[in-house]
């Protein structure tokens, strides 16, 4: 059985949310330090792993064609899509706070507010993408278990056979 690295999603989608992640937390680092910041920080860091490590999830050849696969790697790059747009908009936001006053004033003003919307909705994307990749891994597990159960068939049929 060789095994090769099934892409999930566009790598250059994944990178490129990766290097968002990297510049919102940058952003966050320039403003003044609140718990909520550090958390939202925290969240974005753990995002940034998490998606470093879909990049390639291990298949066999057998596995990389099958509906069920195709279609969990449809939704992993249908979540990858999700935290790249929330990441985005949020970076936005952040980052014209640093073009004006009234920016600045209005950032100010909401920023807690912002900061655990923003968190909340990483950690939604978080737990959407871990569920998915839950469901890859599962499917995984259980194909190997058939490919052993088979193997033991085999081997049992082979071994009642007595040769004259």
């Amino acid at each position: 059985m060789s095994a090769f690295a099934f892409t999930y999603g566009s790598f250059g989608d994944i990178l490129a949310t990766g290097q968002l992640v990297a510049k919102v937390i940058v952003l966050l680092r320039n403003g003044r330090r609140s718990s909520e910041c550090a958390e939202t920080e925290k969240e974005l860091k753990s995002l940034g792993t998490d998606l470093e490590n879909i990049t390639h999830i291990p298949l066999d050849e057998a596995h990389q064609s099958s509906p069920i696969t195709l279609s969990i790697a449809a939704r992993i790059r249908d979540e990858v899509h999700h935290c790249h747009l929330i990441i985005l908009r949020f970076f936005q936001k952040i980052n014209a706070s640093d073009n004006g006053f009234m920016h600045k004033l209005l950032w100010a003003a909401s920023e807690e507010k912002e900061l655990t919307a923003f968190r909340m909705r990483v950690i939604e994307r978080r737990t959407a993408l871990s569920v998915v990749v839950g469901m890859m891994n599962s499917g995984t597990l259980l194909a190997v278990q058939d490919r052993v159960n088979q193997h033991i068939r085999r081997s049992t049929k082979n071994s009642q056979v007595v040769p004259p």
